[in-house]
């Protein structure tokens, strides 16, 4: 089906902050020019992916797509998709992220008005270092709905080469369009400033150095991984404190092994803030502990604001940053040498002057530009 403006669906499974979802903004807005859009997502307690929406592009609450694998809602959640694709007549799919790319492709493909379907995968789900039934359950969804996608948008070449090893799309339909960034999409807040709200929405006085990270607690983040690596130097190393800005599924489990730590006056859960990433000066170290990433789009945000990084080698990061150099990358899982990382930070004042001039890099050779133009172009080869 066709129109005088073609119809663009971009979907993503919770509308809650993180990096699918401020990809889905930035293309919602990049894209309301040619085509009609709107934006589906699942339910969330912020809702903030809906707040942050351009004007004009209409909004459609799934409230049974949800990030665990649970087969009744998400047979609920194809079934009002599926709906909705064939109320709309929509021309463009646009999946992000493994549940919302599953239950895109089997709705569209359901559905009478049958669009195109594209996916952006933020990282393949199945490398997660989850059980094994876990990852080859998502191994196999990935591999079903890889049979109805018309493309596949990959942020990194490592990405790209994993999808062709699984034999989740042919190298004709995968499109390598790396994550982007643009100085001047973030306005931070200076530092006196940053460290101001930091400390109203710690409900505490910040004392020392801070080391923060920007991210929701799932599994894949390892958070607890963080909290160890902190706990380690707690007490006898450099004047520090730790704030994790987030929520998600994991917190109650986070806010309980933060509440038994002898030193847990020094950790700070204060949940989502929102548009946290205003916030990043008022850091002195950014750490990102994850056990599987794609591009993480909170990296990007740090080296805007030239913070030093310290991130585990996952992903697409041994490909963006230079150790040593625009960051520190330490292997994941393995808290004591994500503390020794973070200790050397803060205690190596010619490291730290290093880390802090050479993050910016990080950014400057990643346009935000050039990945919507070629996402614009992708959506029209394709109409």
């Amino acid at each position: 089906m066709t129109h005088a403006r073609p119809k663009l669906l971009l979907l993503v499974t919770s509308s809650s902050w993180g990096g699918a979802e401020a990809y889905v903004v930035r293309m919602a807005a990049a894209a309301s020019a040619e085509y009609d859009v709107t934006v589906a997502a699942g339910s969330s307690k912020s809702g903030e992916l809906f707040l942050r929406l351009p004007p004009g592009v209409k909004k459609f609450e799934l409230a049974d797509l949800v990030r665990v694998i649970a087969p009744w809602r998400d047979l609920l959640a194809i079934r009002r998709l599926r709906a909705l694709i064939d109320e709309e007549g929509f021309d463009l799919v646009h999946a992000n992220s493994s549940k919302a790319g599953f239950v895109g492709a089997l709705a569209s493909r359901l559905s009478r008005a049958r669009p195109r379907v594209i996916y952006t995968a933020h990282g393949w789900g199945f490398a997660e270092r989850r059980a094994l039934p876990f990852r080859l359950a998502v191994l196999w969804s990935e591999k079903l709905a890889a049979k109805f996608r018309a493309a596949t948008i990959t942020l990194t070449r490592s990405e790209r080469d994993m999808a062709l090893r699984h034999g989740l799309s042919d190298a004709a339909r995968l499109h390598v369009i790396p994550l982007g960034i643009d100085r001047g999409e973030i306005a931070f807040l200076e530092r006196g400033a940053a460290r101001a709200e930091l400390e109203r929405a710690c409900a505490a006085k910040l004392r020392g150095a801070v080391i923060g990270t920007i991210a929701n607690a799932y599994p894949a983040k390892d958070l607890p991984n963080l909290i160890e690596a902190f706990g380690r130097f707690a007490t006898d190393g450099p004047d520090a404190e730790l704030v994790i800005l987030g929520d998600g599924p994991e917190m109650p489990k986070l806010r309980a092994l933060h509440a038994a730590l002898p030193h847990k006056e020094r950790i700070h859960l204060p949940g989502a803030v929102s548009d946290a990433a205003r916030l990043l000066k008022g850091f002195d170290v950014f750490a990102l502990s994850s056990s599987k990433e794609g591009m993480p789009w909170a990296i990007l945000e740090a080296a805007l604001a030239a913070l030093p990084i310290v991130a585990t080698r996952v992903g697409a990061l041994p490909e963006i940053i230079e150790d040593g150099e625009s960051g520190l990358l330490v292997p994941p899982n393995d808290p004591e040498a994500l503390s020794a990382a973070l200790r050397a930070v803060l205690t190596d004042e010619d490291l730290r002057i290093r880390l802090e001039s050479g993050a910016p890099r990080i950014a400057e050779r990643r346009s935000g530009q050039k990945m919507i133009a070629a996402t614009l172009e992708l959506y029209r080869s394709l109409v």
